[in-house]
């Protein structure tokens, strides 16, 4: 099992056991700090830890779709092919953000914003077609890879 290299100090807890964590969690014994909770709080991060590029790529899409940040373009009103049903969704918006799609769904439902759209309304879109039969497991991807491909 790999080791956490990452270090995060949090006050008045005990050094987890061998397994998994134990190498990279480094506590203090300082007392804890409450939150209004009652959970203990770190009081700092001894080495940040980054997520990768596509982490937080995946972390901005998820702000567009709830609309809480401004997305690049609204493609507004085609019909869209839905693959599972083998039917035609009519008047849907689809909302790019980073050059992916954020989210797709009925025209005027997405509550976000945008300096560009597109009317598309009388046109069709079609997803990317790509062989969907797949077996991530005989990849041997790290699981955050294999969320990334997996996770919409």
């Amino acid at each position: 099992m790999r080791k956490i290299s990452k270090k995060i100090v949090i006050p008045g807890a005990l050094i987890i056991g061998a397994m998994g964590l134990a190498g990279g969690i480094v506590l203090a014994s300082d007392g804890p700090k409450q939150s209004k909770s009652g959970v203990p709080e770190a009081s700092s991060v001894a080495d940040p830890i980054e997520f990768s590029d596509e982490t937080k790529l995946r972390q901005k899409l998820l702000q567009v779709a709830l609309g809480k940040l401004p997305a690049d373009l609204v493609i507004k009103g085609p019909r869209i092919l839905n693959v599972f049903s083998g039917q035609w969704d009519d008047a849907q918006d689809i909302v790019i953000s980073s050059g992916r799609i954020a989210w797709v769904g009925p025209t005027g439902k997405w509550a976000g914003k945008t300096a560009r759209t597109f009317d598309a309304a009388g046109l069709s879109a079609v997803p990317g077609f790509g062989e969907s039969h797949k077996h991530i497991e005989s990849t041997q991807l790290s699981p955050e890879y294999e969320a990334a491909l997996v996770i919409p």
